[in-house]
């Protein structure tokens, strides 16, 4: 694979994730082919628990430590990062994708129900539309994101633009064949915003200084699925239908998407200003 990608991070980030799209893309296969055979829900967490626990050993076995020996003695020779060090950048980004992310995070939980509920899709059906999804994403992980690596700021939008654009087709659409094609389309913007998230966020942060940054922006991300998770659960139970959900949070992105687009350019400017690097001095 490495003589495959060039230089450019957010293809090579994207090319990471492929084995993770191909197992999403035959897992749900499996768990519906198991379904259909006689085996219970308990049965496939029980495989699934046994089968995580394996990858976590393999993992800490053979994934070996990708950060610089450099980086790491400096990160451990400052103790623990404060969130000042990380920079206005990376706090202005925090902000800018944070109404996408209450959105993500108040309408996924519930993706399963509205395909086989309201859409009237069976369990064996919605798993082989999720395949679709996962494998149309291995398969443009290094196209998509070479495009992607160009320009990450503009790259990003778009995603967040494509990824609202499905939350509302999905809000009222109906049929298996739009099911399909809309996993199927799903695929682009999701690896963009995969690859490109992760670069913008440790854009202009020391090396030393990735892992807390990324680990404090998943932090904040989770505990925005907190709050959001449940507010999508409450307006699925006063509205009894979660297309009025999705069709809630197309709203909320068309709104958050202005919010974004002004954030990024403030960004923008304050990496050429060189704020990060201030905490360095």
């Amino acid at each position: 694979v490495s003589e495959l990608i060039d230089e450019n991070p957010v293809r090579i980030f994207a090319m990471v994730l492929v084995p993770t799209f191909i197992l999403d893309g035959t897992g749900p296969l499996l768990g519906g082919f198991l379904l259909a055979t006689g085996n219970t829900p308990l049965q496939l967490y029980l495989i699934a628990a046994g089968i995580t626990v394996i990858a976590l050993v393999a993992t800490i076995i053979f994934v070996p430590e990708s950060l610089s020996t450099h980086a790491q003695s400096k990160a451990r020779s400052e103790g623990v990062s404060s969130f000042a060090k990380l920079g206005r950048p990376f706090w202005i980004f925090v902000v800018a994708i944070l109404g996408f992310s209450f959105v993500f995070r108040m309408t996924m939980p519930y993706y399963g129900n509205l395909c086989v509920n309201e859409w009237g899709m069976d369990t064996t059906l919605y798993a082989a539309s999720w395949s679709a999804f996962s494998l149309t994403s291995a398969t443009l992980s290094y196209s998509v994101s070479g495009i992607a690596g160009r320009n990450k700021n503009a790259a990003f939008i778009l995603a967040v633009i494509g990824n609202a654009v499905i939350i509302g087709l999905l809000s009222i659409g109906s049929g298996v064949l739009m099911l399909f094609l809309i996993n199927i389309l799903w695929a682009a913007p999701l690896v963009t915003w995969q690859a490109a998230e992760s670069l913008l966020v440790v854009e202009g942060i020391p090396e030393h200084r990735h892992g807390s940054a990324l680990g404090t922006f998943r932090v904040v991300m989770m505990s925005v699925g907190l709050i959001a998770a449940p507010l999508g659960a409450a307006i699925w139970e006063l509205t009894g239908s979660l297309r009025v959900l999705y069709a809630i949070a197309t709203v909320i992105s068309a709104i958050w998407l202005i919010v974004l687009v002004i954030l990024m350019k403030v960004r923008t400017r304050a990496l050429k200003q060189g704020a990060p690097s201030k905490t360095d001095r």
